[in-house]
């Protein structure tokens, strides 16, 4: 059995690490919830979480999107906004 594919829904932000390569946050929308994503590429996943639907879901992605930009920031990554 495949996987369905993701569907992109929007980029949170971008970061630059200590090496220069960047890492991208985004949100996705999966077969029965979302998926907040953080890699440098398509197949280079550093992390992700899915979050159920409800009424909430946009508050609770983007809260945990900026503790994930904030984490990395401490860890001297450079913000690009």
């Amino acid at each position: 059995m495949t996987t369905p594919p993701l569907e992109h829904l929007c980029n949170c932000w971008v970061v630059l690490g200590p090496d220069k390569r960047k890492v991208t946050c985004g949100i996705y929308r999966t077969s029965g919830a979302f998926e907040l994503r953080m890699s440098y590429t398509d197949n280079e996943i550093l992390g992700t979480q899915l979050f159920s639907r409800t009424p909430d879901v946009i508050e609770r992605l983007t809260d945990a999107a900026e503790r994930w930009r904030v984490n990395l920031v401490a860890k001297r990554f450079r913000d690009t906004r």
